[in-house]
């Protein structure tokens, strides 16, 4: 873990992190307990189709409780500003996958002004900006030249994300995600070897229809551990581009693991955010769980993978990671 003395009180507070991580409790707890205008997954695809009173309605029908989520007092949107009748305000749908990867100069124009209305609605509020993305953790670099951020990476062990993936939906969601970012960004050099890899292994994903391409249905056209593949290259390029000096990296998996780990977490985390911090109420995630995935398709993956991860992290900090996280990184971009 690392520390940043002296964050400052006006700088935006950052959570970076993927699906299922245990990423709304930190970011429930932090708004619980803190002066701060939560933006939750501001990137979220269906940000543009609903007003406030249907957010309110989804809040008041509970939810976010089959996902396991908290219960509080406020809910996902509570802090957006939103267009009379309409949805969040600046908010497109297209953020959500289109343009996965920005280094800090690319031009975003649509999506910096998007960010810069929610940091002045926190203005307007007297709130410090904490936003909380699970489809930001490869545009690091660009929303660290945009929005000057205390940043925090959250971090579970992949083996804990696939059974929770796999509670819900069979995880369709999911893994159509993931799969849908490498088809909508096929072209980007990061991804471009291992989209040619799964099209040739999965030829009816490579022409899917705009309105499957869409859907929770993708993932069926793709075999089940090739799917949990391509999840597993996202998980390695999303730690690797936050082994950086100024990152706190923060394991999910120690928030409950005993007082010791809960009390270390909150102490880092208050030093680095500025922010009150508390992990007593945290549930164990994954108990007894040790196993480590690792990728089943060819040695190909693998070296694409690791290429990826050396391409956006030539450098990494990986010292940083506990010795948990780190054999599972190095098992990923091994070729046994």
């Amino acid at each position: 873990m690392s520390s940043n003395p002296s964050p400052g009180p006006a700088r935006p507070v950052v959570i970076q992190t993927m699906w299922r991580t245990g990423g709304t409790y930190l970011a429930f707890m932090l708004r619980e307990r803190n002066p701060v205008a939560l933006f939750y997954e501001p990137l979220h695809e269906d940000y543009s189709k609903f007003t406030r009173a249907d957010w309110d309605g989804f809040a008041a029908r509970g939810d976010g409780v089959t996902r396991g989520h908290p219960t509080k007092d406020f809910h996902y949107l509570t802090d957006y500003p939103f267009l009379p009748g309409g949805g969040v305000e600046g908010h497109r749908a297209e953020f959500a996958y289109d343009r996965f990867v920005l280094a800090a100069g690319d031009p975003a124009p649509e999506l910096r002004t998007y960010l810069n209305g929610l940091l002045r609605h926190a203005e307007t509020t007297n709130r410090r900006p904490l936003f909380k993305f699970c489809r930001g953790f490869l545009r690091q670099r660009w929303l660290q030249a945009q929005l000057d951020p205390v940043i925090v990476y959250l971090v579970r062990k992949p083996s804990g994300m696939i059974s929770s993936y796999e509670r819900i939906g069979s995880g369709g969601y999911f893994y159509s995600g993931f799969l849908r970012i490498l088809r909508l960004n096929r072209r980007d050099a990061i991804f471009a070897p291992v989209y040619e890899y799964v099209a040739r292994l999965s030829p009816n994903y490579a022409t899917a229809s705009a309105e499957t391409l869409a859907s929770d249905q993708l993932a069926k056209l793709a075999p089940e551990q090739l799917a949990r593949d391509v999840f597993l290259f996202f998980w390695a390029l999303a730690l690797a581009a936050h082994c950086a000096s100024d990152v706190l990296v923060l394991d999910a998996n120690a928030f409950g693991a005993d007082p010791e780990n809960r009390a270390r977490c909150g102490e880092a985390l208050s030093r680095h955010t500025g922010l009150e911090a508390n992990f007593a109420d945290a549930a164990e995630l994954d108990p007894g769980d040790q196993s480590i995935p690792t990728f089943t398709g060819t040695p190909d993956f693998v070296r694409f993978t690791e290429a990826a991860v050396r391409s956006i992290a030539p450098n990494p900090l990986f010292s940083k990671l506990s010795p948990a996280l780190q054999r599972q990184l190095w098992a990923l971009l091994t070729v046994s």
